[in-house]
């Protein structure tokens, strides 16, 4: 439907995200079947829809995501695939980690989805990500915004466990 859009609206930044997005999210898919070339050809796709989407609306925050979700996880995937994906993609990390804040803080629709993604980052990265307190910190705002979600009451159970403050988890 993106690319119907964008026949007509050829630089909609909206039209150009939402394609992006399908594109990553088919790539991410690839990458769990480990499809490595279809993964390669969705997340070029992917990124030059994201990044033509910014280029049109450079306050387009939510597209950020897309951007650090591509640099982190790029920089993540297996070491046998990862040197293909390092010298033709160009993930990552620590960059991945500040464009998914930048939609964390600014964004209008995946602000809360990027900061459980930073939550999930910070608690379970092996690569150096790892921040339990500020996984608190973001997990305690999304509480307070969804108080009776019982999914986000575990995840702020499992961030003040990774911070090791024991006694408030089983609180």
């Amino acid at each position: 439907i993106a690319q119907m859009w964008l026949k007509a609206h050829p630089q909609d930044p909206d039209a150009l995200l939402v394609l992006g997005c399908a594109h990553g999210m088919a790539g991410r898919m690839a990458i769990v079947r480990r499809q490595w070339l279809r993964a390669f050809s969705h997340g070029r796709a992917a990124m030059k829809s994201i990044r033509a989407a910014l280029k049109a609306e450079p306050e387009l925050y939510d597209a950020w995501l897309g951007l650090g979700m591509f640099d982190y996880y790029v920089d993540t995937i297996p070491r046998f695939a990862g040197w293909l994906a390092k010298i033709m993609l160009g993930g990552d990390r620590a960059r991945g980690l500040r464009e998914i804040t930048i939609a964390a803080e600014k964004g209008r629709y995946t602000k809360t989805a990027a900061q459980l993604i930073l939550v999930e980052i910070y608690t379970e990265d092996l690569f150096g990500g790892r921040n339990p307190p500020e996984a608190v910190r973001l997990m305690s705002g999304i509480r307070a915004k969804y108080p009776d979600s019982p999914m986000l009451h575990s995840a702020h159970i499992v961030a003040l466990y990774e911070d090791r403050r024991i006694a408030e988890a089983l609180k």
